[in-house]
C-alpha cells in the first residue's frame, strides 16, 4: 500500500517491544488522541521482518496493512489482527500527519485496508466513497491512477 508522504511528527526506535495490541502501542508514541495519519512500524520479530502500517482518522483505527517481509505474506483490514499481542526485537516507528483530503483518498484507493468493528452499540457509519470520488471527479479508479494521484499530491 503506498501511502501519502504526509509530515512526519516522530520517529522512534525500540528495542524489545512488548504490546498487547496496536492501540496500546498508539497510545505509547501518539500524544494527540484526535491525530489523524498513520504509524508505520519496520520491525524484527526474531523469526521473520515486518512492515505494518496503521491508519488512523481521529484517533481512531480505520485501516492497515501488515507485511511478512520475508515470506511475502501481506494481510489488509481485519486481517492484519491489530488486538493481538505483539512483541519486536528491535522496530523503528514512525508517525506521519495526514489531512483529510490525504485520509479520504487512502479510503478509496485502498477499500481492503479498513478494519471493519462490531458495530452493534454504535451507529452504522456510512461509506462516502461515492462522494469523495465526485468531489475529485472519479469515475472508476485502478492502481495506475491511484499511484498518479498519490505522486501529485507528494508532488512526486
Amino acid at each position: 500500500m503506498k501511502l501519502p508522504k504526509g509530515h512526519i511528527v516522530k520517529t522512534a526506535v525500540k528495542h524489545d517491544l512488548e504490546v498487547n495490541s496496536i492501540e496500546e502501542l498508539i497510545r505509547e508514541v501518539v500524544e494527540d488522541s484526535s491525530f489523524t495519519g498513520y504509524i508505520r512500524i519496520l520491525g524484527d520479530n526474531g523469526e521473520d521482518e515486518e512492515e505494518i502500517k496503521i491508519i488512523l482518522d481521529n484517533g481512531d483505527i480505520f485501516g492497515g496493512e501488515r507485511n511478512f517481509i520475508g515470506s511475502g505474506k501481506t494481510y489488509s483490514g481485519n486481517q492484519c489482527n491489530f488486538s493481538s499481542r505483539f512483541h519486536f526485537q528491535k522496530c523503528g516507528i514512525s508517525v506521519v500527519r495526514l489531512n483529510s483530503d490525504d485520509v479520504e483518498m487512502i479510503k478509496i484507493s485502498y477499500p481492503n485496508c479498513l478494519v471493519t468493528k462490531d458495530l452493534v452499540n454504535e451507529e452504522p457509519k456510512t461509506n462516502h466513497r461515492e462522494e469523495v470520488m465526485k468531489k475529485y471527479r472519479i469515475k472508476d479508479i485502478d492502481e495506475s491512477d491511484i499511484t498518479d494521484l498519490l505522486e501529485k499530491l507528494n508532488g512526486d
